[in-house]
């Protein structure tokens, strides 16, 4: 037989061995079984504050197959999985946030006739993503600061000695400007001031400041103070550097001697602020000095106090507000109304000796007059109508006032007794806030069409002409007595405001007082020098 011949022999057998194997298993035999799958139910539940927690979700994979994505908190489900131990893996973690328990793990699917869902879950805890600040500051050069220095970042603060190192742990994750203030004026940082800082969840993001001081120079500061009605509080000293903006503001007493030292040499502008409106400061004020560190600086402020005048203000909120009177160096408050209504708008006679305002403690808001101790109180107007906003004349005769009587807010003027009431205006919005030029020739108001804006008219009403054209409220304006000026509120954000000037014809408009809540109803000084002004801060009456 020939060598091919055994070949095909061969393969014959092998073949019909293979066919005979499988139609034996198609006859399902006892003893022969058919394996099983299952399914594998995942779930993640994740705790931690909202902010913390993994904001993409995780991953989950059987084997190093491909993975399935999962949120914090949910579930997933692997079908089919072959009888058998599994490894099953969680993966896509932030780094803050950790598995409880064996992570990857076996998991065991049924075999043997057995078939269904395994369970497996997975705890995370997800940390407060946070990291910390290691702040370090070297300060070298003659009379440096022994106090040391004052941090600012992320609303907080912090000291700092001179030449020392902080730590500031648990800083939310984030970009932070890191401020080191408080440093005598004769050093300075050497560089950057802020720091730009990044801080990351588990790392401790590193600031270094170099402080760097000069000889320091030191300005003595001489004040006495004669006259009545002297402040009652003292003053204040603002010092600031030539060509800067910034300033360091120094309480001084009304009478003695202040040293101010640390100063960097050289010029600044001194301005001695805080005077009461009935006094006045000389030589001149501000003025300006060389600081050197090689000599004694003396400066000296002569303060002269005549005679306060009286302030007529409200105080109170409501219902609750009343009149009260208090002498300009901020003295004898004395209560002038007390009803159970609203007392508000005083408005002083020119003689000084009585004081109309609006009041609604018989209903509805009118005028009223009283003398200036609050004694003989006189209702001026009995309308259906809001009165308010009362304005004397210069010459005492005639008062106006605001109404809406007439169904819209108008301004109407009348006899100081009440009689003679005629309307002055008639447009569309509202018209308020009467004030009369010294000269009795016009009135200035605030209008609200088109606009809240300061305008001025004739005394009869006519000849109606704006003077202000801000994007923003304009109100309360106050003439000076000396005619040249107008003093006024305006609005500069949505809750704060400020008190502005200009020239009685509209020009040359500036602020007077930094932003405040509610910076309203400005009152000059019979010498037009000083403005009086109410203010929610932390007392009730300033001056500009």
């Amino acid at each position: 037989m020939s060598h091919h011949r055994l070949h095909r022999i061969a393969l014959s057998a092998i073949i019909s061995a293979l066919a005979a194997q499988f139609a034996a298993g198609c006859d399902d035999q006892p003893g022969i079984t058919d394996p099983k799958s299952g399914d594998l139910t995942v779930t993640v539940a994740t705790t931690g504050s909202r902010i913390d927690l993994d904001s993409d979700g995780y991953t989950v994979s059987v084997d190093g197959g491909s993975p399935l994505n999962v949120a914090s908190s949910a579930s997933v489900t692997f079908r089919g999985l072959a009888p058998g131990t599994h490894v099953l893996l969680l993966a896509g973690l932030a780094p803050n946030c950790s598995v409880s328990g064996a992570n990857p793990r076996s998991v065991e699917i049924g075999a043997s006739g057995t078939s269904g869902t395994i369970a497996s879950a997975f705890f995370i805890t997800c940390a407060a993503k946070t990291g910390s600040i290691q702040i370090s500051v070297a300060t070298s050069g003659p009379d440096a600061d022994a106090n040391g220095y004052a941090l600012l970042f992320a609303g907080r603060r912090g000291d700092i000695e001179s030449n020392g190192t902080r730590s500031f742990p648990d800083i939310r994750e984030g970009s932070y400007d890191v401020f080191l203030t408080d440093l005598a004026g004769n050093c300075s940082v050497d560089g950057p001031n802020p720091v730009r800082v990044n801080v990351s969840f588990g790392t401790s993001a590193p600031v270094a400041f170099t402080i760097k001081c000069v000889k320091a120079a030191s300005l003595v500061l001489s004040v006495s103070t004669t006259g009545v009605d002297a402040d009652l509080d003292g003053y204040y000293l603002n010092i600031r550097p030539e060509g800067s903006d910034d300033f360091t503001s120094v309480p001084i007493q009304s009478i003695g001697t202040t040293v101010v030292s640390a100063l960097r040499p050289g010029v600044y502008t001194l301005g001695l602020t805080g005077i009461t409106m009935n006094c006045t400061s000389a030589p001149s004020n501000p003025r300006t000095v060389t600081a050197s560190s090689e000599t004694v600086n003396i400066v000296s402020f002569e303060i002269t106090c005549t005679a306060a005048t009286t302030i007529a203000f409200v105080r109170g909120n409501g219902t609750n507000s009343e009149i009260y009177s208090v002498k300009s160096n901020g003295s004898a408050p004395i209560n002038l109304t007390a009803s159970p209504g609203a007392d508000l708008d005083p408005a002083w006679s020119p003689d000084g000796n009585r004081i109309a305002f609006a009041s609604e403690r018989d209903g509805d808001r009118e005028i009223y007059v009283m003398n200036a101790d609050g004694t003989g109180r006189v209702r001026l107007t009995n309308h259906g109508g809001e009165d308010s906003r009362p304005a004397w004349s210069p010459d005492g005769r005639r008062i106006a006032f605001v109404s809406n009587r007439d169904g819209n807010y108008e301004i109407y003027v009348m006899n100081s007794d009440g009689t003679n009431v005629v309307r002055l205006t008639n447009r569309t919005g509202y018209d308020g806030d009467p004030t009369w030029s010294p000269d009795g020739t016009k009135i200035a108001f605030a209008s609200n069409y088109p606009g809240t804006a300061i305008w001025v008219m004739n005394a009869d009403g006519s000849n109606v002409v704006r003077l202000t054209t801000s994007p923003v409220s304009d109100r309360q304006p106050a003439w000076s007595p000396d005619g040249l000026n107008i003093a006024f509120s305006r609005d500069v954000s949505s809750s704060r405001s400020a008190i502005f000037v200009m020239t009685s014809d509209g020009s040359n408009v500036r602020q007077l007082t930094p932003e405040l809540d509610q910076a309203q109803d400005p009152t000059w000084s019979p010498d037009s020098r000083t403005i009086a002004f109410g203010g929610i801060v932390s007392y009730d009456y300033y001056y500009a």
